[in-house]
């Protein structure tokens, strides 16, 4: 995992830039929503910090609510 690999905010940061790279390389830069990323990031890394869960599948069974799509909020480019 990521967050256990580099650290929280190593962690935020990777995913920030491969997220912002993803939106341009599928010619979606304007969807690339810096704050989303962050919200996203802080809810994954606390759940899997507070569950100690191993891998992906054990987390969303210990928080399944982590499958919403709205959880996070809307993303900058809907609500404009």
């Amino acid at each position: 995992m990521l967050l256990r690999r580099h650290g929280r905010a190593e962690g935020a940061r990777r995913i920030a830039e491969g997220t912002r790279r993803n939106c341009e390389a599928l010619g979606s830069p304007e969807r690339w929503d810096e704050s989303l990323t962050a919200r996203w990031w802080d809810g994954i890394a606390g759940a899997v910090e507070e569950s100690g869960a191993a891998d992906a599948e054990e987390l969303l069974r210990v928080h399944p609510e982590l499958l919403r799509s709205d959880l996070f909020g809307p993303p900058s480019w809907k609500r404009g």
